[in-house]
């Protein structure tokens, strides 16, 4: 058993995945700390914070659209693309859900009809 997992943590998929990941996260962190410094050198007294990106991206976008629309800013990008990739991951994720499901009936059918 730990020799399969053992196995599993050492594949190379496995790390790649995780490259791509941090490489992702790690690129996300450096973008909204970009942004809090364009914020300011724009003249918003105390920008959200770019560390808020840690707890979630979605925190950050928010708490960063919440700030910009109390100190009188305008832009509500960021917000709109967040909230429709979040639609379009549904809807994707939605599709491939049923994809598996229709896929797993048809391989359980001839064992649940010989029942």
């Amino acid at each position: 058993m730990l020799l399969a997992e053992l196995k599993l943590a050492l594949a190379p998929w496995y790390w790649f995945s995780m490259l791509i990941v941090w490489t992702i996260f790690g690129a996300s962190v450096w973008f909204a700390a970009m942004d809090m410094r364009t914020l300011a050198q724009r003249g918003f007294v105390k920008p959200f914070h770019w560390a808020w990106i840690f707890l979630a991206t979605p925190v950050y976008i928010i708490g960063r659209h919440v700030v910009i629309r109390q100190r009188g800013g305008q832009g509500a990008g960021p917000l709109i693309a967040m909230i429709a990739t979040e639609i379009v991951l549904l809807f994707l994720n939605l599709l491939l859900s049923a994809f598996l499901m229709t896929r797993l009936v048809a391989e359980l059918d001839p064992f649940v009809s010989s029942i």
